[in-house]
């Protein structure tokens, strides 16, 4: 990275409601690392996309180097967003999507060009892929190459190291440590180990409201504990999943249908058909406007499934009610 701030580079918020967002007030300043932690749906992805400019406060002011990130497009020339997934259609090319990142930024904050980006999170070789053909790994490490190609004053990056692999986790440690040296970077994050090997500054957030900042060390105890649930489950509907996601103690759940067993009882082959699921209609036909769609409800699938709980009593409660929403097939207990 090259060159130095145009400002002092920092992230203002100033009694902001957006969404499940309730009245959030905090600055932070680089260069410098931060993680915003906390429950599933606390709105740490939202503060993310404000900080981004990508959606605008509904109260309250978002302030980024000095201005507006939503209304001052100069400001997000100096701001890198990287979702948890490509913020596209999975039917764009690798090269495609990345290409119009390279062609939208400044050359004078350019560092490398599309295929290097790849090369350095080892996903060069999919350059002229269709992102629904690489698996979600994949396809994140496409949308952390953002990191390398442009130099950025703040860098927001929302779960960095989901569906990574050791090595590939590794690699993102190492870009972050690089990254916070010379810039902002704040990440949203429920991975321990990372917090572990980052030591960031920690902003809590949860049920939308900031609880406090701390030094990674002053809350290292409470981040590091807890519970990891793994396995597979039988369920009717995601939506039966999805209500479990507000229980008390929940830190992170996530589930993923078997689509190969969705596909055999729909009688449709995988190895000759375009397949993608969605969790409702409307998201599949803004998606895919032209496609064929079948709608599935009441079939029960095996879904695997992955949570975070924060002790005993919350395992406790939370096993209660799974097995009344679900059929467990196989589950494992680590942690604690």
């Amino acid at each position: 990275m090259c060159g130095r701030f145009i400002m002092a580079a920092f992230v203002e918020f100033s009694g902001v409601w957006k969404y499940v967002v309730k009245g959030v007030s905090f600055r932070v300043e680089g260069p410098g690392l931060y993680a915003l932690v906390g429950p599933n749906g606390s709105g740490k992805t939202t503060l993310l996309k404000l900080a981004a400019g990508i959606i605008a406060p509904e109260k309250g002011r978002v302030i980024v180097c000095g201005t507006d990130p939503f209304r001052d497009h100069k400001v997000r020339e100096r701001i890198n967003y990287v979702g948890a997934r490509p913020l596209t259609d999975l039917n764009e090319v690798v090269h495609s999507y990345l290409g119009l990142y390279y062609a939208l930024t400044p050359k004078h904050l350019l560092r490398c060009g599309v295929e290097e980006a790849l090369m350095s999170f080892g996903v060069h070789r999919f350059l002229r892929e269709k992102l629904y053909k690489l698996s979600e790994g994949q396809r994140h490490r496409v949308e952390l190459a953002k990191l390398i190609m442009k130099r950025a004053d703040v860098n927001l990056i929302d779960e960095p190291t989901e569906a990574l692999d050791a090595e590939a986790k590794a690699r993102v440690v190492e870009v972050l440590r690089k990254l916070s040296s010379e810039s902002l970077v704040i990440i949203a994050t429920h991975d321990a180990e990372l917090l572990k090997e980052l030591r960031p500054t920690v902003v809590l957030i949860e049920k939308g409201e900031l609880r406090g900042i701390h030094e990674y060390e002053e809350v290292a105890a409470n981040l590091s504990g807890g519970l990891m649930l793994e396995g597979i489950v039988r369920a009717s509907s995601p939506e039966a999943l999805e209500g479990l996601r507000g229980l008390e103690g929940v830190v992170e759940l996530s589930y993923k249908p078997d689509v190969r067993e969705l596909l055999k009882r729909l009688g449709i082959s995988p190895d000759t058909h375009n397949v993608m699921v969605f969790e409702s209609e409307e998201s599949a036909k803004k998606a895919y406007p032209g496609a064929t769609f079948v709608r599935v409800s009441g079939l029960e699938l095996n879904y695997s499934l992955r949570v975070r709980l924060r002790d005993e009593e919350s395992l406790s409660v939370f096993l209660r009610e799974l097995t009344r929403r679900a059929r467990v097939v196989r589950l494992s207990v680590s942690g604690g």
